[in-house]
């Protein structure tokens, strides 16, 4: 099965809304990214964008769009998976010198 994260919108400050979709259907995931949870998962404020794809697309690899919540935050997955900090590190940090 592959899924396509198709869009990602702001919705506020902190809050963005994620469409996914797959051969059968479309599903929306609200991300609420924090400044709690930037500081946890040590990111800096301006990255949030990547954030919540990457972050997604890690848990796309564990399971599928339709099994995941309605509404995510990323201090909830930071808790949930232990190699979610590190990986999501190495991930923004690829897309940084991959897009550079």
């Amino acid at each position: 099965m592959v899924n396509e994260i198709s869009n990602i919108q702001e919705l506020d400050g902190q809050t963005y809304l994620a469409s996914i979709t797959d051969e059968e259907t479309t599903v929306d995931i609200r991300i609420t990214v924090t400044p709690a949870g930037l500081e946890r998962i040590g990111m800096a404020a301006g990255d949030q964008p990547r954030i919540v794809r990457e972050t997604l697309q890690y848990l796309l690899e564990r399971q599928r769009a339709d099994e995941l919540p309605d509404t995510l935050d990323l201090e909830d997955v930071a808790a949930a998976y232990d190699d979610y900090i590190d990986d999501i590190c190495r991930r923004v940090a690829h897309r940084r010198t991959s897009t550079t």
